[in-house]
């Protein structure tokens, strides 16, 4: 999907990527440098359908500098979700093939979670997505305290 008319692209050379916050065990939202592959992206933006132009406000060294590819979502952010939605399926997220493999620490807090809210042992509907467990646990927490 990409925006009609665009001509003129401004390449800040950042961007905002979902990460993993172990701490709070939530995702934020961090500002980090694109990768050279976002960075090529961003600049065919410009001029899909008729002459355009990106301006990159870095220089060609730190564009040298960039990694090539950015790290895919799947690790760097919770799997939580993705789990939930294994295990209705029938597939242990532990053994899953996954294209890009997530970190084992990460696999292992996912499904530490879904079993401290009771979803690993069918507490919760196969089909409940993991936000809707999530506001649901804030709620009952809320309301009990």
């Amino acid at each position: 999907m990409y925006a009609v008319g665009i001509r003129h692209v401004i390449d800040t050379g950042v961007v905002k990527a979902r990460t993993h916050h172990p701490t709070t065990g939530l995702d934020v939202l961090r500002v980090e440098k694109v990768s050279k592959a976002q960075a090529w992206q961003r600049t065919g933006r410009a001029g899909r359908e008729a002459a355009g132009k990106c301006y990159r406000i870095y220089t060609k060294e730190e564009f040298e500098r960039m990694k090539e590819m950015p790290v895919p979502e799947i690790q760097r952010c919770s799997l939580a979700g993705v789990a939930l939605q294994l295990l209705a399926i029938g597939v242990d997220i532990t053994s899953f093939d996954f294209m890009d493999k997530p970190p084992k620490e990460a696999v292992d807090v996912a499904v530490t979670c879904l079993e401290k809210l009771g979803a690993v042992k069918g507490e919760w509907p196969s089909n409940f997505h993991f936000k809707q467990i999530f506001h649901t646990f804030i709620y009952d927490t809320r309301r009990n305290s």
